[in-house]
């Protein structure tokens, strides 16, 4: 289907060229509940303490004028001085402030102007200093890196037409990124990007949305043929953005949700053994992703446990859990632990996290495509060469014990499911860094397995 709208995915990516830089911040105020109905800019209420001042004497040494008849002796005198009254000061503003770090937000965009104004965006990846944000105008999907902090925010790295999260953190940063804010954020403020000039023009700017009214910052950036406005509120980041060039484009923030959700599709294959033959089964599956989950991890999931595309029960370990206690209270023996184990392809010593999700009964007969030992050691795109790159533990050769026609099933059962999950049509596996060789498959340094779906049989 993907390929299918590749046409309108370049223009939709060419559209959002300007839209994508205008929704640039995750959108939450950490003190109001979602979804947000007629919110105002959070603002704390900053009083400056002033030391008390002691008042000051000075003394004047008495002069004596000689007087022909008498000598008098003049008293002296005290001066007070009183100090000047000291304004209160509020404290800096930050672009922490304005384009806040916070996970697991999704916010929704409206607006006019064309059809790709309209936009939903989610967090990818929260770190200290950085933020990782996935924009979807309908048409296509951005991602972009941002570093956050040391008085600026600027791009780091940014993917288009990419449909699947990838830590754009493991490419290197490009140069020259583009800077959306600069302290100090007060009016004046203003610097050079490469198609014009972006300035600070204005504080405090009253903003109405859909989602309410908003206290926000004005940047405009400034070009040969068109102006931008971009309007950042503290505490929830990009607001409003407006554009004229001939043509005048509205965008508006209209919903935002806390602790959200976001689901993807994704085809997942396996072997199946028949009476005469080999075959290649395949099954849509839904992934939940809170920011943070990264598509190694999800690999890794239906990588383990054919189960997990499978589940007849499933459970999500919660703190303090174990797979004993998962297993006593939900299987009703503790001693089964060994089997939900062994069904999520868990290694020993049995780690589990709060969050994991676990499945507790399948009825599938599926092998898992790698051993519980074997490791995805890195995972990502090679746009220019069209390819997706996945680097493995030497353990999925030597952990594999199969013969070739059997080994052949595992490795395009990976590489159709990697393939897939980033449209793309070649995938290059390597081990340990090697190039991907075992007893019956061995490629060359840079050669790629390709996407091979003849034959494949899909279940629900």
């Amino acid at each position: 289907m993907r390929s299918m709208i590749r046409f309108r995915s370049r223009f939709a990516a060419t559209c959002l060229v300007l839209v994508f830089t205008l929704a640039l911040a995750s959108c939450q105020s950490p003190t109001t509940s979602e979804p947000v109905t007629g919110p105002t800019e959070p603002t704390t209420q900053t009083t400056a303490s002033v030391e008390p001042t002691a008042t000051t004497e000075s003394s004047t040494q008495p002069t004596i004028q000689p007087s022909e008849t008498t000598s008098s002796t003049t008293a002296p005198t005290t001066t007070e001085t009183t100090p000047a009254p000291t304004e209160p000061t509020q404290p800096a503003r930050t672009v922490e402030q304005y384009f806040p770090l916070t996970p697991d937000v999704f916010a929704r965009y409206t607006g006019t102007g064309n059809e790709y104004v309209p936009m939903t965006v989610y967090v990818d990846y929260s770190r200290p200093g950085q933020i990782q944000l996935a924009y979807d105008n309908g048409g296509t999907e951005v991602h972009v890196l941002y570093a956050v902090g040391n008085g600026k925010v600027q791009i780091l790295q940014e993917l288009a037409e990419l449909y699947v999260r990838e830590d754009l953190a493991q490419l290197p940063p490009v140069s020259n990124g583009e800077i959306l804010l600069m302290e100090p954020l007060e009016v004046g403020t203003a610097w050079n990007i490469d198609h014009g000039i972006r300035a600070i023009t204005a504080i405090d700017v009253p903003v109405d949305t859909e989602a309410g009214a908003f206290n926000a910052i004005e940047v405009t950036t400034t070009s040969s043929d068109v102006v931008t406005k971009h309007y950042y509120a503290r505490g929830f980041g990009l607001v409003q953005m407006t554009a004229q060039n001939g043509y005048d484009i509205h965008q508006e923030l209209a919903e935002r949700r806390l602790d959200a959700i976001r689901n993807q599709q994704m085809t997942v294959y396996y072997p199946r053994m028949t009476e005469t033959d080999i075959e290649i089964v395949a099954k849509d599956v839904t992934v939940e992703m809170k920011t943070n989950t990264g598509i190694g991890e999800i690999l890794d999931r239906f990588f383990r446990s054919a189960a997990q595309a499978f589940p007849n029960r499933i459970y999500t370990v919660k703190p303090h859990d174990t797979l004993w206690s998962i297993a006593l209270y939900n299987l009703g023996d503790g001693q089964k632990y060994k089997d939900i184990a062994a069904l999520n392809g868990i290694p020993s010593p049995y780690t589990i996290k709060p969050g994991q999700i676990l499945v507790l009964e399948s009825d599938t007969d599926l092998p898992a495509l790698m051993s519980s030992q074997t490791k995805i050691n890195s995972v990502h795109l090679q746009q220019d060469r069209g390819i997706v790159a996945i680097d493995f533990t030497r353990s999925l050769v030597t952990d594999m014990n199969a013969g070739s026609g059997f080994e052949a099933a595992l490795v395009r059962s990976i590489v159709n499911t990697v393939g897939h999950a980033y449209d793309v049509p070649n995938v290059l596996i390597t081990l340990d860094g090697d190039p991907y060789e075992s007893g019956h498959i061995a490629l060359a340094p840079g050669e790629s397995f390709t996407v091979d779906d003849q034959g494949v049989i899909v279940v629900n």
